[in-house]
């Protein structure tokens, strides 16, 4: 399909719509998402359509569709979050040892987790208060630095309390992703923290939806280099990673 035709799609389906995602164009067009991600672009910088990320709406009533937007966006990236964790759940073994970062798709998969006798180590408030009712998992909480906004632990301290665990596999999360740079972090002790947990896990598996793609923060804790696996919902044109589990 041509360029023109895809443009001349996109425009149609915007405007009848008020709304419409990446994934309902590339499905539609029968393209990649990465392309139709291109086309969205372009279609904005030419003011025929407002770019947002994961899609596009009309210019048209601008406040009414936005809110449409946002509340499909929500339920989108919400779902995305479920999948990720989802497929992270097929690789927890009963009777292990696992890290759980903080992080809202990682906090999904402790939503999901049976209540089983395994132990979780984190440094997340909001995963700890999640697993507290599932009697059967053991839940340790790192001692550190608490972050106020996000409820986490960091810091010196915390690091040093890792140093006594031997995870069967950590599950982490990311700010931002992009192929030269790998995965980020905008905090300097976070950065620190993640790279710490990571050395401590045998399995090491990245939870990352594509609302990370193509961010890019001040601190890269791990590289397209490093041994371990991605579980992403992301398109496979956007992604460079050699062990990518896609969902």
């Amino acid at each position: 399909m041509l360029k023109k035709q895809r443009h001349e799609i996109i425009i149609s389906e915007v405007n009848s719509k008020g709304v419409a995602t990446l994934k309902e164009l590339s499905k539609l067009m029968k393209v990649s998402e990465s392309t139709v991600r291109q086309d969205v672009i372009e279609l904005d910088q030419k003011n025929l359509i407002k770019r947002v990320h994961g899609g596009a709406y009309t210019r048209d009533n601008k406040a009414l569709n936005l809110d449409i937007w946002l509340e499909s966006r929500e339920q989108l990236e919400q779902d995305a979050k479920m999948n990720i964790a989802q497929k992270a759940l097929e690789f927890i073994k009963n009777k292990s040892l696992i890290f759980i970062d903080a992080g809202t798709t990682t906090n999904e998969l402790a939503k999901l987790l049976p209540n089983s006798k395994i132990c979780v180590v984190t440094n997340s408030f909001s995963v700890a208060n999640t697993l507290r009712n599932k009697s059967e998992i053991e839940i340790i909480l790192i001692g550190g630095n608490v972050k106020k906004t996000t409820s986490n632990v960091i810091g010196s301290l915390a690091i040093d309390n890792l140093s006594m665990f031997n995870f069967d596999a950590g599950f982490f999360g990311a700010n931002g992703y992009e192929k030269n740079v790998g995965f980020t972090t905008p905090e300097l002790q976070e950065c620190l923290f993640k790279k710490a947990a990571l050395n401590k896990s045998k399995e090491k598996f990245i939870l990352l939806d594509e609302s990370k793609l193509n961010m890019n923060y001040k601190f890269s804790f791990a590289s397209n280099k490093d041994d371990l696996t991605l579980i992403t919902n992301a398109d496979k044109d956007d992604i460079s990673f050699e062990k990518t589990i896609f969902v």
